[in-house]
């Protein structure tokens, strides 16, 4: 891309530059204003319920900005999303806070399986045609305990 756009999908908070924003990316906004849409989207995550209640990560779609980040693992737990504390919420109220507007980033607030670590994400919302490591799968989709955003 010229222009000096950025193509990062994922921030490490943990580095010296600051994260952008959280929030609609200006340029994509408006790139995305010729093409409105409505649906919203995710990072590429497929989450679980697990044993009390905690939300962790179940899957990572190939292509995806979650995949793209390297930082999260499956096994990760997630702890908050844009500073509202998730825990013991429920698939439907975690997609609200995660799936947004194309282009508006997330933050994502995890606990790492490896060693119990907290580390911090900021990851854009992407429409992708990804694919998991089973099967084709929709935009994203909900069950009784797993949901892919």
């Amino acid at each position: 891309m010229g222009g000096g756009v950025s193509t990062a999908t994922c921030w490490d908070t943990r580095t010296p530059s600051a994260p952008p924003r959280v929030g609609p990316n200006p340029w994509i906004v408006q790139q995305n204003l010729r093409r409105p849409s409505r649906v919203p989207v995710g990072v590429g995550c497929y989450f679980q319920i697990c044993h009390g209640g905690r939300i962790k990560v179940r899957e990572i779609a190939s292509d995806s900005p979650a995949s793209e980040c390297e930082k999260i693992r499956v096994g990760d737990e997630l702890v908050r999303v844009d500073s509202i504390d998730i825990q013991g919420k429920s698939l439907s109220q975690l997609s609200s806070h995660v799936l947004g507007q194309q282009g508006s980033w997330v933050k994502l607030e995890f606990v790492s399986v490896r060693d119990h670590q907290h580390y911090t994400v900021v990851l854009m919302r992407e429409k992708r045609s990804v694919q998991s490591a089973g099967s084709f799968e929709e935009e994203w989709e909900m069950s009784l305990n797993a949901l892919r955003v």
